[in-house]
């Protein structure tokens, strides 16, 4: 299950996991996941499928817990949930957002702005309490009046941004929570007459394909979503052929990769 895939990171993470599983002679379903049509139990524990692949989670989710309760072979890819017992496969999202305020600090910005992700999110959680932990550690503050919240869309970064930078005393850089929010943030600035990398610094989180293209090369976090794959599958393998193996938790550590939307503050 996935969530909007109208959100560039979602056909980036589910399709490796498809094609690693139909290598091994599993037939895909693809179940997407949204606010208005969530996924639901019924659909997951009806006795068609060998077991499934969670992308997509609020942090109070109770799918993991049903699916265990009823024996449904499950790993956790990308997201997790509060209290779930299941075989996991995670970005180090606190390491992602520690290593971008590192950065942050070393190009001396002071005025710091952040998009964030939705709380109720386990990326979206760690990546802002690292964020502000670690402009913390260097001496940058975040005060509520840079900092806005939503989906992680293009929608939340272009509107988002777009406050921020039309507010008196506005950020020298703004840190994004994915990728998708930090191309609207682009965009934003673009449409006042601002160019990332020279009059502001805007970051993104995933490394996308649409972050490499030459109009934007977004400075971002990579995640290695071939091995998050791969992992996710041997874990629903195994667990498909021995439901009694031990529950395994994997995290792959991020990768900045510095492009063009950076700059010296001073």
């Amino acid at each position: 299950m996935a969530a909007d895939l109208t959100n560039p990171f979602y056909p980036e993470l589910v399709q490796p996991p498809r094609t690693e599983l139909d290598s091994l002679g599993y037939r895909t379903l693809l179940l997407p996941d949204s606010a208005k049509s969530p996924v639901n139990a019924v659909q997951l524990a009806d006795g068609s499928l060998d077991g499934v692949i969670m992308t997509t989670l609020t942090l109070g989710s109770s799918l993991p817990h049903t699916l265990a309760m009823r024996k449904i072979p499950l790993v956790l890819m990308n997201r997790e949930a509060d209290g779930a017992v299941a075989d996991t496969c995670v970005l180090d999202n606190r390491d992602g957002a520690a290593k971008n305020a590192g950065l942050l600090a070393e190009l001396r910005h002071g005025a710091v702005g952040a998009v964030f992700g939705p709380q109720n999110t386990s990326t979206g959680r760690d990546r802002e309490i690292r964020l502000r932990e670690g402009l913390g550690e260097h001496g940058i503050g975040l005060p509520s009046r840079m900092v806005r919240r939503g989906p992680f869309s293009y929608e939340t970064g272009y509107h988002a941004a777009g406050e921020l930078l039309d507010a008196p005393g506005r950020p020298t850089a703004i840190f994004c929570g994915n990728d998708a929010i930090a191309l609207g943030a682009v965009n934003a600035a673009a449409a006042r007459g601002l160019r990332p990398g020279k009059d502001l610094t805007i970051t993104g989180f995933d490394d996308i394909p649409l972050a490499s293209w030459e109009v934007f090369q977004l400075t971002t976090m990579r995640c290695n979503l071939r091995r998050m794959a791969e992992t996710a599958v041997r874990l629903l393998t195994a667990r498909i052929k021995d439901p009694e193996v031990p529950h395994e938790r994997v995290v792959l550590v991020p990768e900045l990769i510095r492009r063009s939307t950076h700059h010296w503050a001073v």
